[in-house]
């Protein structure tokens, strides 16, 4: 799925990005917050980092 990055001004591949909550969780919830890892949106830009439309 394509999708257009304002912020480079043309179409990317998004990415899925982890902050340190999500891992904070992970390790706190023995991994079962993992399962939530294939819901996450791809809303990352992979060239700018910026956040997609």
């Amino acid at each position: 799925m394509k999708a257009y990055c304002d912020m480079c001004q043309r179409p990317v591949q998004p990415v899925r990005r982890t902050g340190p909550g999500f891992w904070i969780l992970a390790i706190l919830t023995g991994g079962i917050w993992l399962l939530t890892y294939p819901l996450k949106r791809k809303d990352t830009c992979p060239i700018c980092k910026g956040k997609l439309r």
